[in-house]
C-alpha cells in the first residue's frame, strides 16, 4: 500500500532500518545542509542505498527493483540516453518493459520519450548502485566504443598520419650514412640541426623572461576563502587505478580528510578489467558509501583518458575532479574549488591545483623533480595564465564544469598525455583555465629508470598534441588568434626541440673544456661568442626562475641543488629519444609509473606516515633541507 502521508523518515524508523537517535540527528544535519534525507543517511552509512530505494517506493506506492534480467534484446536506443536520464531496462516479459531509476522525477521528465523507445511499460524504483550495474551488463560494449571514439577523429591523435616520424628515422639513417662521406656534408647537417636547437632555446628564453618579468611585478592574490559557500556544486572526483594495491589505505586516507559535504561527493575508482590485484585489495577494503567502483573492460587501448571517459558517463557531479592514486589533496581542496567557479564568470570553466612532493627530500633525483614542479606550477603556469595562453593541464588536481567536458567531448583516449591536449582544446573553444590555490602532494619517482619511462611518455603525449592540433594550421590559428597561437608554439617547440637538439650544445661544453677546437665546427668567433652568450642567458634564467619558484613553494632548502639541474635535465635527452621510438613502433603504449613503494602494506586502518600536520604532506627531513 502507498504511504504517500508518511516522511521517509518514519517508514525507515517503522522498517527498524534506523533508530530515533540518529534519525534526529540525521534532521539535524539536514537542518544545517539542506539536501534530501535518503542521501544524507547514506552519505553516514546510516542507511544503505538499497533500503532507502525500498523504503521510497513503499511511500510512493511503487515496485522496487528486484534480480534483474539481462535480455537478448532491449530498447533500441544508445547508451547515452539511459546514462543521461538516470534510468535503465530492467525487465522484458510478454511485451512490457520495467524501467527503473533512483528518482521518479527523472522518469516523468523522459516519460514521451520512453514511451516512443519502449511502448508498454512501467516504473520501479532501484538503488545507484543497481541501475550503474545494469547499465554496465546491458551498454558496455556501446560506452566502451564511446570512451575511445567520442572525440571526433579529426580531433583525436587515432587518426594522425605516421608519414613524419618515418621521414625523421629517414634523416636519421641519412645522417649515419654521411659519416661514411665528404666531411663538409656532416658540417651542413650540424649546421641545419643547430640553427634549429638555437631558434628552440632563444624562443624558449624570451618566454621565459616575459614570465619572470610579469612575475616581479605581479602581487599574489589573496587566497580564496575557504568558507563554504552557500550553494555548493555536487563534484565528482574521477580516480584512476593501474596495478596499485599497496596505496589504497593512503589513498582513502586522503580522501577522508577532505573537507566537503558526503551529500555533495562523488568517488569513482576506475579499474582496468584483468587488474587481479587492485580488484582484491578492493574487496577487502571497507570503501566509504560516497565511493563506487568502476571497471572498464578490455579494449583497443589502455589509457588513462579511456579509463576517465568511460566512468565519466556514469558520474553525476556538476563539477567534474581527476585524482592519481597517490595524491594527498590539501583538506580544503573542494571548498577552495567550490568558492572559485561560484565567483568566477561563466568562461573560466577549468581549475589546475598546484602539484608537489610529500618525498622532495628523498634523494637527488625527487630534490630535482621538486625544483622541476616549483618551477612549472609557482611560476611558468601562473605566467602563462596571465598572459592568456593555452594552459596545459596537470594529469591530476585538475577540476571541470561537466557542461564544458560534455561539449569537448571528453578526452581524446589515444593520447597519452590528455592533459595537455585538454587544455589546448579548451583554449580553441574560447575557454579559460586557471590555478586553483591548493597544493595536491604526489609521490616522485626515486630512480633513473622510472623518471626516464615516466618522461618519455609526457614527450611523447607533447609531440602527438603538437602534432595533432597543427594538422590544420589556419584552423588553429583561427580558433585562438594571432597572440595564443604564437604562445602554443613558443611552449611547444622548445619542450621537443630542445631535449632533442641537446646533444648540439653538449658539444660546446667540449669545446669549452678544450676537448675539441672551435675551428673543426666551422663557426666564426662571433658566432661562437654569441651561442655562448645565449647559452649562458638561458642559465640564468632558469636559476632565477628556480630560485623564485622554491621561494614560492615553501622549498628553500633546495636552492644549493639547483646546478644538478644540469644533469637531471640530461636525462630529459635519453628519455626524448626513447618517446621518438615510441612514437615510431608504439605511439599509443602508455607507459605506466610505478607507485607506492613506501607504502606498507600492513597500515590496518587508515594511518599514514606522510600526514605531519593538516596543511604539509612531508616525511621529517635532515635540517638542512627544511
Amino acid at each position: 500500500m502507498p504511504e504517500f502521508g508518511k516522511k521517509l523518515g518514519q517508514i525507515l524508523l517503522e522498517q527498524g532500518k534506523i533508530s530515533a537517535p540518529k534519525l534526529r540527528l540525521a534532521l539535524h544535519q539536514q537542518s544545517l545542509h539542506p539536501c534530501p534525507l535518503g542521501e544524507l543517511l547514506v552519505s553516514e552509512k546510516t542507511v544503505s542505498h538499497y533500503n532507502i530505494a525500498k523504503a521510497l517506493a513503499q511511500q510512493q506506492g511503487l515496485n522496487h527493483a528486484e534480480t534483474p534480467d539481462k535480455p537478448s534484446v532491449f530498447p533500441k536506443s544508445a547508451a547515452g540516453f539511459w546514462l543521461k536520464t538516470g534510468l535503465v531496462p530492467w525487465r522484458f516479459t510478454n511485451g512490457h518493459w520495467q524501467i527503473a531509476c533512483a528518482n521518479v522525477q527523472d522518469f516523468y521528465k523522459n516519460f514521451r520519450e520512453l514511451r516512443q523507445i519502449c511502448g508498454d511499460f512501467s516504473l520501479v524504483l532501484a538503488s545507484p548502485a543497481q541501475i550503474r550495474s545494469q547499465t554496465l551488463q546491458l551498454f558496455s560494449a556501446q560506452l566502451l566504443e564511446q570512451a575511445e571514439t567520442g572525440l571526433p577523429s579529426h580531433q583525436s591523435c587515432r587518426s594522425l598520419n605516421l608519414k613524419l616520424p618515418y621521414l625523421i628515422a629517414l634523416c636519421c639513417v641519412l645522417a649515419g650514412l654521411m659519416l661514411r662521406s665528404e666531411l663538409t656534408a656532416i658540417v651542413s647537417l650540424f649546421h641545419i640541426f643547430l640553427g634549429v636547437a638555437l631558434a628552440s632555446l632563444s624562443l624558449s628564453t624570451i618566454l621565459k623572461i616575459t614570465i619572470f618579468i610579469g612575475a616581479l611585478g605581479h602581487k599574489s592574490a589573496s587566497a580564496a576563502p575557504s568558507n563554504r559557500p552557500q550553494v555548493l556544486p555536487r563534484i565528482t572526483i574521477l580516480i584512476p587505478l593501474l596495478e596499485e594495491p599497496r596505496i589504497l589505505h593512503h589513498l582513502l586516507y586522503h580522501l577522508q580528510r577532505l573537507d566537503y559535504p558526503r551529500t555533495h561527493l562523488e568517488v569513482m575508482l576506475i579499474l582496468e578489467d584483468g587488474d587481479v590485484e587492485t580488484q582484491t585489495a578492493l574487496l577487502a577494503t571497507d570503501l566509504p558509501s560516497w565511493c563506487c567502483v568502476i571497471t572498464v573492460p578490455k579494449g583497443r587501448v589502455k589509457t588513462k583518458p579511456r579509463a576517465l571517459n568511460f566512468a565519466f558517463g556514469f558520474s553525476s557531479g556538476d563539477i567534474i575532479g581527476v585524482l592519481d592514486a597517490e595524491d594527498a589533496p590539501e583538506k580544503d581542496q573542494l571548498l577552495k574549488v567550490a568558492n572559485q567557479f561560484a565567483m568566477a564568470d561563466p568562461r573560466l570553466v577549468c581549475l589546475q591545483g598546484r602539484l608537489d612532493f610529500y618525498n622532495a627530500h628523498k634523494n637527488w633525483l625527487t630534490r630535482c623533480f621538486a625544483l622541476e614542479y616549483a618551477a612549472w606550477f609557482q611560476v611558468i603556469l601562473p605566467g602563462l595564465a596571465r598572459l592568456g595562453f593555452a594552459l596545459p593541464l596537470g594529469g591530476t588536481s585538475m577540476y571541470i564544469r561537466r557542461a564544458a567536458l560534455i561539449d569537448l567531448k571528453g578526452w581524446d583516449a589515444f593520447n597519452v598525455t590528455e592533459d595537455a591536449d585538454l587544455g589546448l582544446r579548451l583554449s580553441r573553444a574560447g575557454l579559460r583555465c586557471a590555478l586553483l590555490d591548493s597544493k595536491t602532494f604526489e609521490e616522485a619517482t626515486k630512480t633513473p629508470r622510472t623518471w626516464i619511462t615516466q618522461r618519455s611518455r609526457w614527450q611523447k603525449g607533447y609531440i602527438m598534441t603538437y602534432w595533432c592540433h597543427n594538422r590544420s594550421p589556419k584552423r588553429l590559428l583561427a580558433d585562438l588568434g594571432i597572440w595564443r597561437w604564437v604562445g602554443v608554439h613558443a611552449l611547444f617547440v622548445p619542450a621537443i626541440a630542445t631535449f632533442l637538439f641537446a646533444p648540439l650544445f653538449w658539444i660546446f661544453w667540449c669545446v669549452a673544456a678544450g676537448l675539441m677546437a672551435r675551428q673543426d665546427l666551422a663557426l666564426s668567433h662571433g658566432y661562437s661568442n654569441a651561442i655562448g652568450a645565449l647559452f649562458a642567458l638561458a642559465l640564468l634564467v632558469d636559476g632565477a626562475i628556480g630560485v623564485m619558484a622554491v621561494e614560492k613553494s615553501g622549498h628553500k632548502g633546495l636552492k644549493r641543488w639547483l646546478p644538478l639541474q644540469l644533469v637531471y635535465f640530461a636525462m630529459a635527452t635519453l628519455s626524448a629519444y626513447k618517446a621518438l621510438y615510441e612514437l615510431i613502433v608504439n605511439r599509443f603504449y602508455w607507459a605506466k609509473t610505478a607507485h607506492g613503494d613506501q607504502f606498507s602494506q600492513s597500515w590496518g586502518g587508515l594511518s599514514s606516515p606522510y600526514v605531519a600536520s593538516d596543511f604539509c604532506f612531508k616525511r621529517v627531513t635532515k635540517a638542512e633541507d627544511k
